[in-house]
């Protein structure tokens, strides 16, 4: 489920997160545009985790569709 903040500082759900990507790491939440990367898709949240002894994994979230892609799975 994805919220996003509404006029009133309330979190509202939503399916559409408009030209954004949203990575999710250990280290810090980061958001981007897709429009300004050429291979990226909107509307996605991209949730990384990555640690230097398994393989990584990528798990990959169509907010509209709600969707959820295991990268690492498909390697």
């Amino acid at each position: 489920m994805v919220f996003k903040l509404d006029g009133k500082g309330n979190a509202v759900y939503t399916q559409d997160i408009g030209d954004l990507v949203i990575f999710l790491t250990k280290s810090e939440p980061l958001c981007v545009p897709a429009s300004s990367f050429p291979d990226m898709r909107p509307n996605r949240v991209k949730i990384l985790d990555v640690d230097e002894t398994t393989v990584p994994c990528v798990l990959i979230l169509d907010v509209d569709v709600t969707a959820v892609v295991d990268l690492a799975a498909q390697m």
